[in-house]
């Protein structure tokens, strides 16, 4: 639940499915297309400390931003995309990357968490960055999408039938300890829709289709959760492979 959002820019690649508004993190626990032994680059998490504040008192996390990448799955794009971070003399803070072989071809995803407190073009001038992913991502068909911190997220939590996570999540948003902004509830069953009501959160029942089979209703699903995260303005989404609709959505 670390995906920040707030002014950015993305760009979708001619030849790559747009599926940044699905991009796949589990807050629960990495994705099962992870955990296959066929999948060639698995999920990696690397966290590097970083300082509460700068020389000015400013605090680190106002000068940080989330990349988000999705490609055709290839040799290199973690090295090129921190290759160029670094030319850029910005930090990676952490990194988390997966690889869905139910797609096909297989899709790579990737969120960079970077601080750019000490990009070398000046904080004022993080066009020129985008510029440079841009252009690399043409040279992997790559959508990508990057944002800067402070406006305040959007999450949308996707649930099942256990309410308890759903209640703990919208309690401590209540209470400020989640500092975001939830205008949504999505669930493959309606049971949980009186919870979101409590708090004054809109609830969405998407149904898993009966008449399809699995993968069909499985991508109907997920188109249906994309339309509603683009007209709450959600940010990115996270979706639990192994059960369709069960955990949180980081916007």
């Amino acid at each position: 639940m670390q995906a920040l959002a707030g002014r950015g820019s993305s760009c979708r690649a001619g030849n790559a499915t747009n599926l940044l508004s699905g991009t796949y993190f589990s807050a629960v626990r990495r994705p099962v297309a992870v955990k296959r032994a066929a999948v060639t680059r698995t999920a990696a998490s690397q966290v590097v400390p970083v300082s509460s504040s700068d020389n000015n008192g400013t605090a680190a996390a106002d000068n940080t931003g989330v990349l988000l990448v999705q490609c055709p799955d290839a040799k290199g794009v973690v090295a090129a995309l921190a290759q160029l971070l670094f030319g850029f003399n910005c930090n990676i803070v952490q990194s988390d990357q997966f690889t869905d072989e139910t797609l096909t071809p297989s899709c790579f995803f990737q969120r960079i968490h970077f601080d750019f407190r000490d990009i070398s073009v000046g904080t004022g001038n993080l066009a020129v960055l985008e510029r440079a992913v841009a252009d690399l991502a043409k040279r992997y068909e790559m959508d990508w999408k990057v944002s800067y911190r402070p406006k305040r997220k959007r999450m949308a939590v996707l649930v099942s039938k256990m309410d308890h996570c759903l209640f703990d999540l919208l309690i401590r948003q209540r209470s400020g300890e989640l500092p975001c902004d939830i205008p949504v509830v999505i669930s493959n069953h309606p049971d949980l829709s009186h919870v979101a009501g409590m708090f004054g959160v809109d609830f969405e029942h998407l149904g898993f289709r009966a008449d399809l089979d699995r993968p069909a209703a499985k991508q109907h699903q997920e188109a249906a959760i994309q339309k509603v995260g683009s007209i709450a303005a959600i940010w990115m989404c996270c979706l639990w492979h192994t059960v369709g609709i069960n955990c949180v959505c980081c916007l």
